[in-house]
């Protein structure tokens, strides 16, 4: 179980649940590989190579197409519970990370 307090979300690796806001998440199976992989680097960064060669085995420009848009669909899931999230931040040119604590104005 991965937790992620200050966001309140936890990630339940064994069962594939994800809870965001006390609200299980509905994901299918390359959206939670892709988010879990994001979870388990939590804070750093994880790049768009790493998570492609991961998920999918392979780096090439149709991968990182369904990437972009399986990060797409992950954030719309989670702006659903709470519209002003933005729980998986993009790092330009580099790849994803999952926002850990909230931010501060």
């Amino acid at each position: 179980m991965l937790s992620f307090p200050k966001v309140d979300l936890e990630v339940n690796l064994s069962t594939y649940e994800v809870i965001y806001k006390n609200r299980h998440m509905d994901f299918t199976g390359k959206m939670f590989e892709v988010f879990s992989l994001l979870a388990r680097s939590a804070p750093k960064v994880v790049t768009y190579q790493e998570i492609s060669e991961t998920v999918w085995g392979e780096n090439s420009l149709a991968v990182r197409n369904r990437l972009k848009y399986l990060v797409y669909l992950l954030r719309q899931e989670f702006q659903k519970v709470d519209p002003s999230t933005n729980i998986i931040e993009n790092i330009d040119r580099l790849g994803y990370k999952l926002v850990t604590e909230p931010y501060q104005l």
